[in-house]
């Protein structure tokens, strides 16, 4: 993933964001790795989100990790299908409704961010 466009993002997310804040847009998180017979522990980088107020049934404090990975693919997915996205990631011009739905495909329609 783009390095400048990842920090974009998270610029976005932490200007805009009210309900879920930046934990933590460097760190690693294991996850168990499906490809192996043992099930190993693999580090993947991670963007972390917190709730600052409870969020449905997540109290306050909850912490997501979403793998670098995975918004990268959603990125992908999305550029696909729009075009004026498409753009707009070249440019590194991502506005709070792009990195919505960038979040909301990464999460698995989990996490919404509900920006204003």
């Amino acid at each position: 993933m783009d390095e400048r466009l990842y920090r974009q993002l998270v610029a976005v997310i932490r200007k805009h964001s009210f309900q879920i804040k930046v934990e933590d847009e460097d760190g690693y998180h294991e996850f168990t790795s499906d490809t192996c017979e043992e099930g190993e522990t693999v580090l993947v980088r991670c963007l972390t989100l917190r709730t600052d107020y409870a969020y449905g049934d997540y109290p306050r404090g909850h912490l997501w990790h979403i793998p670098l990975s995975d918004i990268h693919k959603e990125i992908r997915k999305m550029s696909r299908s729009d075009t004026e996205f498409m753009w707009r990631t070249r440019r590194r011009d991502l506005n709070r409704y792009d990195v919505e739905k960038i979040i909301l495909g990464a999460s698995h329609g989990i996490i919404r961010l509900n920006m204003v």
